[in-house]
């Protein structure tokens, strides 16, 4: 089995999963899973307001990294680009973690105490 491509599919799982959640507004406050600063948790409306915001931007980062995972898996392991391709994943997670993180926290914000 391809250890790289089991990686990345799990990564891209534990974003995308928690995003389509959070869309629906079915991601519940809590210690786990979620974008988890002071200002989102410091209540229910500010959590589900960040999350519903940050929603697309976690279902974004967990796409590719699913998909390639998937891609990894499958291929022959006689084609060995699973560390370029890792690593290209990896930058693009974590733009979109940054971006992510920052609208959630703005839209937080701007609930009311």
């Amino acid at each position: 089995m391809n250890l790289v491509g089991a990686l990345l599919l799990i990564a891209g799982l534990l974003m995308l999963v928690p995003g389509i959640l959070a869309w629906n507004d079915l991601l519940p406050p809590n210690a786990w899973v979620g974008i988890r600063t002071r200002v989102i948790m410091r209540s229910p409306a500010a959590w589900y307001a960040a999350h519903r915001v940050a929603a697309p931007w976690l279902v974004m980062m967990g796409a590719p990294p699913t998909v390639v995972g998937i891609a990894e898996l499958l291929r022959p392991p006689t084609r060995p680009v699973a560390t370029k391709v890792a690593l290209v994943t990896a930058a693009y997670v974590a733009v979109l973690v940054v971006i992510a993180t920052v609208k959630a926290e703005r839209a937080a914000r701007r609930v009311p105490d």
